[in-house]
């Protein structure tokens, strides 16, 4: 009796395409990154400005709105209670806003933040306000040019820059010395110090008049 011989499994023509659309996702995912153009959802949103456009849109339609390429994919409501649908730069994800409840979400593109607001919706369109701005970078301390104390990092956070040494104040973010005393000046050693270091009371028949002042 022959022996059958073993060997390895020949892949079929649907396993193969199941490869090549793997190899294609990773391929448009990759290729996204590198463009800036992944699509990140943000709760800090943009502020009302000069850069905000707005725009109706019928369903199933598209429109350029500030940037933004927008499919109005569907519009509906009950007891005026509307979601809408939409799809931004043909991102592969659906963004359902509910016009009564929350109508806005903001979104991050490379380095550019998108804050999209249902205006209004019916069965048939959606108006769109779409704001644009720049993501906000932190900085840091150093960057600042700040040595001491609780600073913003331009982006409404607070950083800690640390503290100052013995014998100097935190001015303005940064250890600065005590300005000294001229002469004749009114001192106190748990105050400003003299330039002279001197700091008396004017003695008379062994008895101190008068309050300290720098020699």
């Amino acid at each position: 009796m022959k022996k059958r011989a073993v060997g390895k499994k020949k892949l079929g023509l649907i396993e193969w395409i199941l490869i090549g659309l793997v190899i294609l996702a990773i391929i448009f995912l990759a290729f996204k990154v590198m463009t800036g153009n992944v699509i990140n959802k943000t709760s800090d949103s943009c502020a009302v400005s000069a850069n905000s456009v707005t725009k109706t849109i019928p369903k199933y339609s598209s429109d350029n709105v500030n940037g933004l390429n927008i499919l109005m994919e569907n519009s509906h409501g009950v007891n005026d209670y509307y979601d809408v649908y939409l799809k931004i730069n043909g991102d592969t994800e659906t963004i359902r806003l509910y016009y009564n409840t929350v109508p806005q979400t903001t979104i991050v593109i490379g380095t550019t933040k998108y804050t999209i607001k249902v205006i209004s919706a019916t069965p048939t369109s959606g108006t769109i306000q779409v704001t644009s701005c720049a993501v906000c970078v932190p900085k840091t301390c150093s960057q600042l040019g700040k040595t001491c104390g609780s600073v913003d990092n331009t982006c409404g956070t607070a950083l800690n820059c640390g503290t100052c040494a013995s014998g100097k104040t935190c001015t303005n973010g940064n250890c600065v010395a005590p300005a000294c005393l001229s002469k004749g000046k009114t001192c106190s050693s748990a105050t400003a110090k003299c330039c002279s270091n001197s700091c008396r009371q004017t003695m008379f028949f062994g008895r101190k008049w008068g309050s300290p002042h720098c020699r």
